[in-house]
């Protein structure tokens, strides 16, 4: 077995910054115990959109939360539901039906007994090492053998923030790429972590194989992405109307048509990485969307090698390696790991082995 040390160096995330407002919600309250009603009065000061005063109000729920809210039905001003843009003016009195969040057209995923390997878990949030050819949630033509079939299975209680359909559910991986990946037990742990992410102070480091010998050393890839306009299930990178996103990668291994490389994504922009990589002309390997190639050969690593060929990887060669976030109870910084795969450890060692 080759020594991948490389990979597994200890990185500080930075630390949260403690939150100016002081919240509604007493420190050992439950928030996803429903029914749950806030009513606030707001000051004269405080005249502004909804949405953004009950940031203000409510400092431990992150904005995607705040916005359930008030799509689902759950916030009224003078007894009358209001749009996220309603202006605010002095004496307002808006009540606020926490669990309305949780409201979700889709139906409740059925539990299914789908093996998840737990790196860690307490009263909070549950770490997952994801595996291959796993999707996170039920969708249009799949209600079963999913990430979350298996969460209602094996645990009793997950947040519903992202809704009945997607308990627990705070950040995604696509179904081939494997690595860590956290579940969070409450609606407040939900938001708080969720904060983090939309506050860009998760640290993520994927670990990719690509083609072709990467150049630099390291670089950012700023290229803002969009859906892709004629094949949607894809997405494409978009002067025009792409969202802001930005990845860092650095080279860990060159090798004669390949490269090993760490990516930590900035933002998080479905399918980002895959798309950043492919945009500087290197693609992750097998990844049958964006560089049109669904297997990983021996033959391609060593094209004189004279055995049998033999199938190294039959997805994308991508794994989140590590996730680093400050804890939502603790408020310490974490940090969890997920080994690499077997599959694209195979592929590395063929690539060592083969390298000149």
């Amino acid at each position: 077995m080759s020594d991948d040390s490389e990979f597994n160096r200890e990185e500080t995330p930075p630390q949260a910054p403690a939150s100016p407002c002081k919240s509604l919600l007493d420190e050992n309250s439950e928030v996803d115990e429903s029914p749950q009603v806030l009513e606030v009065v707001v000051g004269e000061e405080d005249g502004d959109r909804i949405d953004k005063v009950m940031l203000r109000f409510l400092p431990d729920f992150s904005r995607t939360y705040v916005q359930r809210l008030i799509k689902n039905g759950g916030v009224k001003v003078a007894g009358k539901l209001v749009k996220a843009s309603h202006q605010l003016r002095g004496g307002d009195r808006i009540v606020v039906e926490l669990d309305a969040a949780a409201r979700d057209e889709e139906p409740q995923p059925q539990p299914q007994d789908i093996p998840i390997d737990v790196i860690y878990e307490d009263e909070a949030i549950i770490v997952v090492n994801k595996q291959a050819d796993l999707a996170i949630h039920p969708g249009p033509g799949r209600s079963r053998g999913t990430l979350v079939n298996g969460l209602v299975y094996h645990f009793n209680r997950l947040s519903r923030v992202a809704g009945e359909s997607r308990p627990g559910v705070v950040h995604r991986l696509d179904k081939d790429t494997t690595g860590v990946l956290v579940v969070a037990k409450t609606d407040r742990d939900h938001s708080r972590i969720s904060k983090q992410f939309e506050l860009r102070e998760v640290q993520k480091e994927y670990v990719a194989i690509v083609y072709g010998v990467v150049p630099f050393d390291s670089d950012y890839v700023n290229h803002p992405i969009a859906r892709h306009r004629h094949h949607r299930e894809r997405m494409a990178v978009d002067p025009v109307h792409g969202k802001p996103s930005s990845t860092f990668y650095a080279v860990v291994e060159r090798f004669r048509r390949f490269s090993i490389v760490r990516a930590h994504p900035r933002s998080g922009r479905t399918h980002q990485i895959r798309v950043h990589l492919t945009s500087i002309g290197h693609p992750i390997v097998s990844d049958a969307t964006y560089a049109r190639r669904k297997s990983l050969r021996l033959s391609e690593i060593n094209p004189d090698h004279a055995g049998e060929d033999q199938v190294l990887m039959v997805r994308q060669a991508l794994h989140a390696h590590r996730l680093s976030f400050t804890h939502p109870r603790t408020e310490e910084k974490v940090s969890f790991m997920a080994e690499i795969p077997a599959d694209m450890l195979s592929a590395m060692e063929a690539l060592r082995e083969y390298r000149r």
